[in-house]
């Protein structure tokens, strides 16, 4: 129905005519009719979403396609007249997603400390993953922080190639597979600094209860979140006699961008090719980093994830 004939006098919507050349103004969709008025949100059905079909270009009789231009397909329109009930939802899932994400961002940044994975007190889940353990059970000093074990080399000029390494895989100790097994929800400091962040929401003690409730809700059970990790694990060694004890199989085989993580930072620390032993931080520094994807890899075993991606990492 045009605009007049619902008793206004609005300015139709413009449409390129047949042989124009199309519209300057970008906010004009080139599109065929049918600009549909939203339902009467007055009536009982004005809940259900309306469609408006879009066309790509002018004419598709004579107009070449434009990849620039929304493909001929329904685009649904919000609803109207959504209950409290919906937006309470709403915001709670919002909140629950935006600590998520603010925790993910802090776990995938070498240069924030994250408390409760590299700094503070440990998770229990956390703190048995790439604990340092030598042969004889003494501590480590001088050369056992000399990464010897073949991780990489020089190869043609200045490239490293990866070497094969010291990692034997094995079966978990009781003592790992409990410690592993004690999933917990993100922790609510996460979700108060989040609310804290944003729009003020602190202040509002329902927001706050609407983070924590979907954080538990998410919260994974202990058989996934061991799973997540794999069902066997490795000791990866710097030399003979030093090594990283409890790297979970699928932390070890983490990859980001077609890299395997643990493995790539050990290529470049070897000592022929590093020219000396590595530092103590250096040596915490792969600690941290395999307890960062430890901890990443529990954010992820909800039933609604992709458990293959996240199991093989970021690619």
């Amino acid at each position: 129905m045009s605009p007049a004939g619902r008793g206004g006098s609005r300015t139709a919507p413009t449409v390129a005519a047949h042989g124009d050349a199309p519209a300057a103004d970008p906010s004009v969709i080139p599109a065929e009719a049918g600009i549909q008025e939203p339902a009467d949100t007055n009536q009982p059905d004005a809940t259900a979403a309306s469609v408006v079909p879009v066309k790509t270009g002018t004419h598709p009789s004579d107009t070449p396609a434009d990849d620039s231009v929304i493909p001929a397909k329904a685009c649904p329109v919000p609803r109207y007249g959504a209950g409290i009930h919906q937006t309470s939802d709403a915001a709670q899932a919002l909140a629950a997603s935006a600590a998520r994400g603010r925790q993910l961002a802090h776990l995938l940044d070498s240069d924030t400390p994250v408390p409760g994975v590299t700094t503070g007190a440990i998770r229990p889940e956390i703190i048995t993953i790439a604990e340092p353990a030598t042969t004889d059970d003494r501590n480590m000093t001088g050369d056992d922080f000399a990464l010897t074990a073949g991780w990489g080399r020089y190869g043609s000029g200045e490239a490293v190639m990866p070497g094969q390494g010291k990692a034997i895989e094995r079966a978990y100790t009781a003592k790992e597979r409990d410690a592993l097994m004690n999933a917990r929800p993100a922790s609510t400091n996460t979700e108060r600094d989040v609310l804290s962040r944003h729009s003020g929401e602190s202040r509002n003690p329902d927001a706050l209860a609407n983070a924590q409730s979907a954080s538990a809700n998410t919260a994974p059970d202990p058989e996934a979140a061991m799973a997540v990790l794999g069902e066997t694990t490795f000791d990866i060694y710097l030399n003979d006699r030093a090594y990283w004890q409890n790297v979970p199989a699928n932390v070890w085989h983490y990859k980001l961008g077609g890299y395997q993580v643990l493995k790539k930072w050990l290529s470049y620390r070897e000592q022929t090719v590093l020219g000396r032993p590595l530092k103590p931080e250096e040596f915490q520094h792969f600690t941290h980093t395999a307890r960062r994807i430890g901890a990443i890899l529990k954010m992820f075993t909800s039933p609604t994830s992709d458990d293959s991606t996240n199991r093989r990492g970021l690619v």
